[in-house]
């Protein structure tokens, strides 16, 4: 039985990728930039970009990746409006600035609803937009998620081709992390395995970047608490990590809820009716949107009567 080669990155015409490649041209355009100043933003050579550009490339799969992991970052960048600093959110705002500066293994855990993930996309909006860097690379683990997985996920935000073997991979990351250092964020860290979690060490290790972990409290418990063998896997990387943070599970201060709420375009009116039943801010918008629906679709209803309904059908955990 025949095999078919492996793709080699030098002769990738048939793989141009026409929807990027019109992107890119349109953003040049649109922003008024010369090919070298957009080659400046990717941080990518001038003469490759200017070749793809022009339909004249060798190599579309290593520029791509560039453009792809750019404009990503580009959208996340256009969703920091409805930020509101709350003091949960401050915290976890100097704990990514810690382990960019330090350079160091970070732990964030808490329950669910505290606004981990938007704080953290803020911090990568205000680096991107306040002090133009784009030295953050933010992935999601899940439940299914492989050392080969997470790697692929890495290898795409930093903008390098994620194509090929989870060595070449790992070799291509800690190029580009050594040339230039990142700092490392995973959001639902406890979804790792060991080898994952390894992986991620062996990462720090080699390229002295800064990694920031999020996750429940399940995460802390998996590093700090394991058993048998589990435990002398992971001591390495106990051994490594320079700071943890437990976010408090208690109440939003109500200033910040009011804040989060204005943000979102909620009036005080609803703000009001819906605040005594909510701790948090991901339970303030799930309701408020909800409560808001329902209002719209009832114009002439009694607005707590509205509010008893909206409580019924939203799920809320305990």
């Amino acid at each position: 039985m025949s095999t078919q080669p492996l793709p080699n990155e030098t002769h990738e015409r048939s793989r141009f990728d026409a929807e990027t490649h019109a992107r890119a041209v349109a953003y040049v355009k649109d922003h008024g930039l010369s090919v070298g100043q957009f080659a400046d933003l990717l941080d990518y050579s001038r003469t490759t970009l200017a070749k793809y550009l022009a339909h004249d490339y060798t190599n579309c799969r290593a520029v791509e990746a560039r453009l792809k992991a750019f404009f990503a970052r580009e959208e996340r960048v256009a969703t920091g409006s409805k930020f509101r600093p709350t003091a949960v959110a401050q915290e976890i705002l100097e704990c990514c600035q810690y382990a960019l500066d330090a350079r160091a293994i970070v732990l964030i855990y808490g329950s669910p609803g505290l606004g981990k993930t938007t704080t953290v996309m803020e911090f990568i909006r205000r680096r991107w937009e306040e002090q133009q860097a784009r030295d953050v690379v933010f992935v999601t683990a899940s439940s299914i998620t492989t050392p080969y997985g997470l790697v692929r996920n890495i290898s795409a935000e930093l903008g390098v081709s994620n194509y090929g073997c989870t060595h070449a991979l790992v070799e291509r990351i800690l190029a580009e992390l050594k040339r230039r250092p990142h700092l490392l964020i995973v959001d639902e860290a406890n979804h790792l395995s060991i080898r994952s979690l390894e992986l991620l060490r062996s990462l720090h290790d080699l390229s002295a970047c800064g990694l920031l972990l999020m996750g429940s409290s399940a995460l802390m418990q998996r590093i700090f608490s394991p058993k048998g063998r589990t435990a002398e896997d992971l001591e390495q990387f106990r051994s490594r990590i320079d700071y943890f943070k437990c976010l408090s599970p208690g109440a939003t201060a109500r200033e910040d809820l009011a804040a989060v709420a204005r943000a979102h375009g909620f009036d005080e009116q609803t703000f009001d009716l819906v605040s005594p039943h909510v701790q948090k801010s991901r339970e303030l918008l799930k309701l408020c949107r909800r409560f808001s629906l329902l209002r719209q679709l009832n114009p002439h209803a009694d607005p707590k009567k509205v509010l008893e309904k909206a409580l019924a059908q939203i799920f809320r955990a305990a």
